[in-house]
């Protein structure tokens, strides 16, 4: 099954300063770092032609990159096996104005509408049988430029990502 989604990649320097500051829990599966994400909108196996949704994503190239800011880091979601733990990213204007572009983009093509609000995160981990106290980042900031059309295949080592195409913010 094609699972796609569009996404904000987070730069390997901030990944690696982000677990300095803070250690995964013990017992931890670490999500590689050259694919820790944003989620800015999820499709699941929604169809639709990429080139379309590009297209319609267009208007964004050239509107400036984002500057994200960790705000935590904490078990994310019901605890549970497999529970993200999960660095909780500030709700900027500029974040929560492009999350909403590419809403706007995503229903030109009538595509479904979100179900569930946006809660902007980066998973660094898949929890074991533990749960997770919040803890706190510090000063974990990073700018990113690309917007990613990415597909997600499920493996048993868990999933693999393809960037079928990106749209430059800059």
């Amino acid at each position: 099954m094609l699972r796609r989604f569009l996404a904000l990649f987070v730069p390997r320097p901030a990944v690696e300063q982000l677990l300095t500051v803070v250690p995964l829990p013990s017992g931890a599966r670490p999500v590689p770092v050259d694919n820790v994400h944003l989620t800015l909108r999820w499709f699941g196996d929604a169809p639709f032609a990429a080139d379309e949704l590009m297209s319609a994503l267009a208007p964004l190239t050239g509107s400036g990159a984002v500057t994200l800011a960790i705000q935590g880091v904490k078990g994310f979601g019901p605890p549970r096996p497999g529970q993200p733990f999960a660095g909780v990213v500030e709700t900027s204007p500029a974040l929560m104005t492009l999350a909403a572009r590419v809403d706007a983009a995503a229903a030109t093509l009538g595509l479904p509408r979100r179900d569930q609000p946006f809660r902007p995160h980066v998973t660094l981990a898949r929890l074991g049988r533990d749960t997770v106290t919040d803890q706190r980042a510090t000063d974990c900031r990073f700018t990113v430029g690309t917007l990613c059309l990415v597909s997600s295949v499920l493996e048993a080592a868990g999933p693999r990502f393809t960037i079928l195409e990106r749209l430059s913010l800059v």
